[in-house]
């Protein structure tokens, strides 16, 4: 689920940057293959730090009545460390290239939108829209199997079997299309919690910057908070999206669609239903937010510097 760019240019609102602004001269100085190598950085500190909050918040989602605690004492006394690892794999190798993407994809669209009369945040929301959409197809595979691996019962002795594995065995029951189960789903919480992630970035880093006059504690608060508003706002349809994905698991012969999982969620909970996993999402997306858009604005200054 879930990265930066750097301002267009200076503007006196709220919204924009100061011309003074590091990120802002990295942002004009950086280029579409900059802004790419950056995002990769950035995605493979976001899944060193937030994997074992991910498969905690995964769980709780698919089991009823289970608190954050709860399911996180199962799975240590179960699995041992190593299962909040469990998935691990798949999103090591598609979450980097996600993030890729829409890094450079968002920054690449608040390029060619500088200089309209636009308002930054009208900027920075439809770039994120556009960036979110375009990585709906990457995120949607890794997120089955992800989903797949986490929530499955466990065979052969509780013998592990590798998202490869999982990957193949998808596409031979379901087929290729197979492995965009719940793309409907992921659309509707990429596109608008896309826009919504980016707009809350740039927003916050600018305010805290203004209040600290430090860029690196803007970095760092304005990614970790982009981070926790993106999952309170999307909660809901993530909860749907993962009933989807691991109906097959559950032993559901036929796809299940939005309605439906929305169905089958509110008839287990209500409303609050929706929102199980919420604490270990929000726990998970402050560090690992600050760390992905720490590593991704370090990065690109690097890579400009060295680029002059």
């Amino acid at each position: 689920m879930a990265a930066d760019m750097n301002n267009m240019n200076a503007h006196a609102s709220g919204g924009g940057y100061n011309s003074g602004s590091r990120s802002s001269g990295s942002f004009q100085r950086s280029s579409f293959l900059i802004d790419a190598m950056s995002g990769l950085a950035g995605g493979v500190s976001n899944v060193i730090v937030g994997m074992p909050f991910d498969v905690v918040k995964t769980r709780a989602q698919v089991t009823p009545n289970a608190s954050f605690p709860a399911v996180l004492s199962h799975i240590l006394q179960r699995e041992g460390p190593r299962g909040l690892w469990r998935g691990v794999a798949g999103p090591i190798v598609a979450y980097p290239l996600d993030v890729c993407i829409n890094m450079s994809v968002y920054a690449e669209m608040r390029r060619r939108m500088d200089g309209t009369d636009n308002k930054p945040f009208v900027v920075n929301a439809c770039a994120g829209a556009v960036s979110g959409t375009m990585i709906t197809a990457v995120t949607t595979p890794a997120e089955l199997v992800k989903t797949t691996l986490q929530t499955r019962k466990l065979q052969n002795g509780n013998k592990d079997v590798g998202p490869f594995n999982t990957l193949r065995a998808i596409v031979n029951a379901e087929g290729p299309l197979g492995l965009y189960r719940g793309f409907a789903a992921m659309l509707l919480r990429e596109v608008p919690g896309n826009a919504l992630f980016f707009v809350s970035y740039e927003e916050l880093k600018s305010l805290v910057r203004q209040m600290t006059n430090s860029e690196e504690t803007g970095v760092v608060v304005g990614g970790g908070c982009a981070g926790a508003v993106y999952w309170t706002a999307v909660m809901p349809v993530d909860a749907i999206k993962t009933r989807i994905q691991a109906a097959r698991c559950a032993g559901t012969s036929t796809t299940m669609g939005i309605f439906q999982a929305a169905q089958n969620v509110y008839r287990e909970g209500g409303l609050r239903a929706f929102f199980k996993g919420w604490v270990p999402a929000v726990a998970r997306a402050f560090p690992a937010n600050a760390a992905l858009f720490t590593v991704v604005e370090s990065t690109r200054d690097a890579l400009c510097s060295f680029n002059q």
